[in-house]
């Protein structure tokens, strides 16, 4: 080795050394101010007495990490036995305790003094879901919903609807579309006047610009399309693509967004619903819904391509004949929300009262559906690609193409601020989000038996980075990575102790937690 090559070894080391020293010096000085012996009183809202700590006040080390404070818990707790032994997480001011974090680097980073007693609340550690089955499909999963907790629905980009039971094989299919279909809702559930089993009813919508219902017969694995809108109907049907649908389960009633960028509102009645209507002239059934406004649809300017070619139109028309003999139902446009600027990705009617709206207008809307009006518009700073309302926390959710995740909180004042500010924001994801989800136990025919600990403060997201997050309010990083799709993860929903997902890889994968 030449001495020229020597003395840049020598000057790399020496570089090197100075790095991580100066690394050293700059976590010296962010923990400098911290104590090294703190005033600790622990809490806890766990309601099992046995689980519950005493009003003592501990004094510890600033050095100790979660995995070091979980043992100093089981010890107050006299849980010495190994199988005793609980995992604990731990917050201060509702602001999780990173598990590579000390207490001296959390005190530090969120500007907590160390010269008062710490309160710190320790909860049951969240367990990571494990993957418990994956169901092939021949083309890409776009959708995901849940007719009951054990009875899954999916959409294809094949167009054929499937149902799904975890570990069992397919339970029963149906060609419901001829384009794929890129959004499913659950609407209701009804004895059925033919078997002892139940009928599920939803509705689907696809790239072809249709709109339908179908009826799920569990007792027959049967599925029959109950009624549809015409597509040649201006007035009635989107102009371009539908890519959302959503539903305040149980209801007659859903909405459905589109590229054209209208918002429309469907009902669906039996004929001999419809009939019986006529004749008693029933108003106590017509205010429970959206009112019917009869006016002349304005032109809009046309910012997307036109749609389906004319074979695929002569295929769908002999498609609708063949089925419009054995429909039982009638649906009918009842209104149309107008107000984006461009195309609506999303939809999330989580009220009969509160229906929320994203586009890639860079706004997220609060809709009257009786009035047919915006009341509320939150500007955000990219499209918005998915959203969720969150009725544990009270909270709207949504994902933007920019990979950030954002909380609104519709509570707030409505002044100029809140309008453009999220309460705060979350960021992970490398490539765009596809799914926000939370807890769907609510609304659904089981109980609460067996909730997940620590549900209220979780959500779950899906994106194209191939990866499903799972994300708790109070901690800015995610608690779990789950990286089992091959490719692009397009949906997820979660419901009980159950998570699905579907992706490019054509396959439908469950998790248990």
């Amino acid at each position: 080795m030449s001495a020229a090559q020597k003395s840049k070894e020598i000057e790399s080391t020496v570089n090197n050394e100075d790095s991580n020293a100066q690394a050293n010096e700059n976590e010296s000085k962010s923990t400098s101010a911290v104590q090294s012996t703190l005033q600790v009183q622990f809490t806890t809202k766990i309601a099992e007495q046995s689980m519950r700590c005493d009003e003592t006040i501990y004094a510890l080390t600033s050095t100790l990490k979660p995995v070091e404070l979980s043992k100093v818990v089981n010890h107050i707790l006299n849980k010495t036995q190994a199988e005793d032994l609980v995992d604990f997480d731990f917050l201060i001011d509702n602001q999780y305790i990173l598990p590579s974090k000390s207490l001296a680097e959390h005190l530090s980073e969120n500007d907590i003094s160390s010269e008062q007693t710490l309160i710190v609340e320790y909860i049951e550690k969240t367990i990571e879901p494990s993957a418990k089955s994956s169901h092939q499909h021949p083309d890409w999963v776009s959708c995901v919903d849940a007719l009951k907790l054990d009875l899954f629905i999916t959409g294809c980009y094949d167009g054929i609807i499937r149902v799904w039971k975890p570990n069992e094989e397919l339970f029963c299919q149906y060609r419901g579309h001829i384009a794929p279909i890129k959004g499913i809702s659950a609407l209701y559930t009804t004895k059925s006047s033919t078997s002892n089993g139940n009928v599920y009813y939803f509705s689907t919508v696809a790239k072809d610009r249709s709109v339908k219902v179908f009826g799920l017969t569990e007792s027959s694995k049967q599925i029959q399309q109950i009624c549809k809108i015409d597509t040649k109907s201006q007035k009635q049907s989107h102009r371009y693509t539908v890519d959302c649908v959503s539903a305040p389960y149980p209801s007659k009633v859903f909405a459905t967004g589109s590229a054209d960028r209208e918002i429309k509102i469907y009902r669906m009645q039996h004929k001999h619903e419809k009939v019986d209507a006529d004749l008693a002239d029933d108003d106590e059934d017509k205010k429970s819904e959206p009112p019917s406004k009869k006016r002349k649809l304005n032109d809009m300017e046309a910012s997307v391509e036109a749609s389906m070619d004319q074979e695929a139109e002569d295929e769908a028309d002999e498609d609708d004949d063949m089925q419009d003999e054995s429909e039982t139902a009638v649906l009918s446009n009842v209104s149309t929300l107008r107000g984006h600027s461009d195309a609506v990705k999303c939809l999330d009617w989580a009220h009969p009262s509160a229906l929320y709206s994203g586009s890639w207008d860079n706004c997220i809307k609060l809709w009257d559906v009786h009035k047919e009006i915006d009341s509320y518009t939150w500007s955000t700073r990219s499209g918005v690609s998915c959203l969720k309302f969150w009725n544990a926390q009270k909270v709207l959710i949504s994902a933007h193409t920019n990979q950030k995740i954002a909380i609104w909180d519709p509570r707030t004042d409505r002044n100029i601020s809140s309008k453009t500010m999220s309460e705060m924001t979350f960021r992970s994801h490398r490539l765009p989000i596809t799914g926000i989800d939370v807890d769907g136990m609510a609304g659904m025919e089981e109980t609460n038996k067996g909730k997940l600990r620590n549900s209220d403060y979780l959500f779950i997201t899906s994106s194209h980075d191939g990866k499903l997050k799972i994300w708790d309010i109070r901690c800015q990083t995610p608690l779990y990575n789950v990286e089992k799709h091959e490719g692009k993860v397009l949906c997820v929903g979660w419901y009980g102790n159950t998570i699905v997902s579907g992706g490019a890889d054509c396959k439908l994968r469950s998790f248990k937690w």
